[in-house]
């Protein structure tokens, strides 16, 4: 399989740095951005499967960060990792971001890879439901068609037992 692409976003470089040195012995391509506009110009050419942003950035907030990054590329995972937590600000993290962990500074090193693997495999099941549900649709129309083509061919016949007559 690829190696996921992790974008970390933050101001203070520290950070980014200390994400960085967190990550190092996991299998994946990390993205750096200093900030909101620049992590969005990042995704139009990096294949990134998972954002961690901090909340409180010059010019863009975490959570405008990543309600945009939901409308624009609802694939990716988003984690918001936060030293200022509070009620309202998580609300709207999850109500408009729709991220799929909230953490906060400093955080635990196991907790964060743990949350990154869970946010990349939920993103996975959720592009295999995707999938399936597309080539269910297709299915289903290609069923309608030759029904249309050739009536009562997908009604079976039974016997009284409930078992298909051929």
């Amino acid at each position: 399989m690829n190696k996921y692409g992790v974008l970390l976003v933050d101001d203070e470089p520290n950070i980014v740095n200390a994400l960085k040195r967190s990550l190092s012995d996991e299998d994946y391509e990390v993205y750096t951005a200093h900030n909101g506009q620049v992590a969005l110009e990042l995704l139009k050419s990096q294949k990134v499967d998972l954002i961690i942003s901090d909340q409180i950035m010059p010019g863009m907030t975490g959570v405008e960060l990543l309600k945009l990054a939901r409308l624009r590329y609802p694939d990716v995972a988003r984690i918001m990792l936060t030293g200022n937590a509070n009620l309202n600000m998580a609300a709207d993290a999850i109500n408009y971001g729709e991220v799929d962990r909230m953490l906060v500074k400093p955080w635990d090193e196991t907790e964060l890879k743990l949350s990154i693997q869970s946010s990349l495999e939920q993103t996975e099941l959720n592009k295999k439901r995707r999938r399936m549900l597309s080539m269910l649709q297709e299915e289903v129309e290609n069923l309608e068609t030759l029904e249309r083509s050739y009536p009562g061919i997908s009604e079976l016949e039974k016997d009284a037992d409930g078992n298909i007559l051929l």
